[in-house]
């Protein structure tokens, strides 16, 4: 725990998505909130998706989720997006033929019903 995904639409240039990653998963990892190692991150490319009444082709954005086991303090959470946001503004070359609007959210998973596993597997 965390998990930060960053959905974006497909019309984001690859590499640009690729730093802003990097970018978040590095401002979660100098926040001194979490384990280095518990912190993952992903990037989900969106193929299909709409805004208002604008073409696909002119739609720039990412939605940032920042899932975290429930019972964090709303401050935190809320310094947290805050964070995530302000970095991913200044630390990322976001192209400049459209606006690129930048969301983040943070939400809750709830302990009672979080699974999770590690398995290893021996080599010998």
């Amino acid at each position: 725990m965390p998990h930060l995904t960053l959905e974006y639409t497909d019309t984001l240039p690859r590499p640009v998505m690729l730093t802003a990653l990097d970018v978040a998963h590095a401002t979660l990892m100098e926040s001194g909130v979490f384990e280095e190692g518990d912190i993952k991150s992903r990037l989900h490319p969106l193929a299909h998706y709409r805004r208002g009444r604008e073409a696909p082709a002119t739609v720039l954005f990412v939605h940032v989720r920042l899932a975290l086991l429930a019972g964090r303090p709303p401050a935190l959470r809320q310094r947290l997006a805050e964070s995530l946001l302000e970095a991913l503004k200044a630390g990322v070359p976001w192209p400049g033929q459209q606006p690129v609007e930048l969301c983040v959210e943070t939400c809750e998973i709830d302990r009672d019903s979080y699974a999770k596993s590690v398995i290893s597997t021996d080599a010998g």
